[in-house]
């Protein structure tokens, strides 16, 4: 299993959370990047806040 299914299954599990869009793009963006892909730049002031699982 990868890392970021077990840190989704932990949220889920221990938290009632699923992760954030922030780290939902950086997972894609890291699935889908080529040799010569860089990741998006952070935005200031961070990512939106956690959501409760099934929201």
């Amino acid at each position: 299993m990868e890392v970021y299914q077990r840190l989704r299954a932990t949220l889920v599990r221990d938290l009632g959370l699923e992760p954030s869009m922030g780290l939902r793009r950086l997972q894609h963006s890291i699935l889908h990047a080529g040799p010569d892909t860089r990741l998006p730049a952070p935005r200031p002031g961070g990512d939106t806040p956690l959501i409760p699982a099934g929201s």
